[in-house]
């Protein structure tokens, strides 16, 4: 069975990267893995993406979601793959696909994936968010009630 408990949440480096074709689903994944592993001994749990203007992506292994400043969800538009778990909030929880290069305006930030859901991040560098945001408890909320399809 799945782990009952929720992951705790990440605090996360920005880094200036851009994977190859990040629209397409592959296993080339080096660069993305080694940002990770840097943003690690660095003393964060994960990177997270910015492109060279500054705005952000998505994770080396997810998909990266904010509360704006009004309480809406927000999507970067970043380059990067829209996953399963994205996708299926979408569907369920409105938002906006907006530019984000600064944290202005930004309450909370939540990684989705396959594997972990929505987990919250409590910082982004040296920006601490709220982790306990009512939007996090709508998406996982929205999320949580979607039937699951038989394969």
């Amino acid at each position: 069975p799945a782990g009952s408990g929720a992951p705790r949440p990440l605090r996360v480096r920005s880094t200036r990267f851009g994977r190859q074709h990040p629209e397409i689903k592959h296993t080339g994944l080096f660069g993305a893995l080694y940002a990770r592993r840097l943003a690690q001994r660095a003393g964060f749990d994960d990177a997270v993406f910015v492109d060279d203007g500054g705005a952000f992506s998505e994770g080396p292994t997810w998909n990266l979601g904010f509360a704006g400043a009004d309480g809406g969800l927000v999507w970067p538009d970043g380059d990067a793959l829209d996953g399963v778990t994205r996708e299926l909030i979408a569907g369920v929880v409105p938002g906006t696909v907006r530019r984000v290069s600064a944290l202005d305006g930004i309450a909370a930030a939540f990684a989705t994936g396959s594997g972990a859901g929505i987990r919250p991040i409590a910082s982004i560098d040296d920006v601490e968010l709220d982790t306990a945001h009512p939007l996090l408890a709508r998406i996982r909320e929205a999320y949580a009630a979607i039937p699951p399809q038989a394969l």
